[in-house]
């Protein structure tokens, strides 16, 4: 993919070739392998990239040009090998995301200024940004996790939930009468199974896999969240207080 091999190298972008295989197999990317070259928490923080779509669809918010990965198109293309088998969420995300929604330059360009911000705050070539910065860019992340149970845990005020089938167990309505609600969908109702992972009437939906739906048509969203690939990640905001009716709605 041509867009990523242009910009002259730098030590951050010398650093992202693809690693050699401990088994023979296909070359590993760096930040998979356990020698020293990243810390940990580095390392979980680019694994942590692809639990949603957001660093495939947008690039990161400091990049503006500023850090080239500095790879030729025979190393960009083997490094974007390299991840597809090295991380299945990701792989999951590029038939959701390409062609429909990105094309695969688009994919791989916003992905890696995700994965080079973080290896060039690691080496302390870039400094970190707290204002607008990536997934779980500096320290540990802000953004709801799910334990093993699958319930998720709240963060700033967030609840994200992965779904892995269908039906989601959520009722869904536009509440006009509270100021603001009105450009996010309303949880109305939740059956035990959901409510059980932390989801209670009252919350909002504002984001899924990873983009906002703001002001998005109900029933249009609601196609989505029945008929769109899985798994599938809703965030919610916290329960405004109290549930309430507005215009139309469906469940999903």
């Amino acid at each position: 993919f041509g867009s990523c091999s242009s910009g002259g190298p730098r030590a951050t972008g010398e650093q992202m070739g693809t690693g050699s295989s401990t088994d023979g197999g296909s070359p590993v990317p760096p930040w998979l392998q356990d020698d020293g070259t990243y810390s940990k928490q580095t390392m979980d923080q680019i694994m942590n990239l692809s639990k949603t779509a957001r660093a495939f669809l947008q690039q990161h918010p400091h990049y503006d040009g500023k850090f080239q990965l500095g790879l030729d198109e025979d190393s960009a293309a083997a490094l974007a090998t390299a991840c597809m088998e090295h991380d299945e969420r990701l792989a999951g995300w590029f038939p959701k995301l390409v062609p429909k929604r990105i094309d695969e330059d688009t994919f791989w360009l916003n992905y890696f200024s995700h994965v080079e911000y973080l290896i060039g705050v690691d080496s302390g070539e870039i400094r970190p940004r707290s204002n607008g910065a990536a997934p779980n860019a500096n320290g540990p992340s802000t953004r709801p996790q799910a334990d093993a149970s699958g319930r998720g845990r709240g963060g700033g005020g967030r609840l994200e939930l992965t779904f892995q089938k269908r039906p989601f167990g959520i009722e869904l309505v536009r509440d006009e009468g509270k100021a603001g609600a009105a450009a996010f969908p309303l949880v109305q109702k939740v059956e035990h199974k959901t409510m059980a992972r932390g989801l209670t009437p009252g919350h909002l939906l504002v984001m899924v896999d990873g983009e906002s739906v703001r002001s998005r048509r109900l029933r249009e969203l609601l196609v989505h969240l029945k008929s769109a690939p899985l798994p599938m990640t809703l965030t919610f905001a916290k329960p405004l207080g109290g549930g309430g009716g507005g215009g139309g709605g469906g469940s999903a």
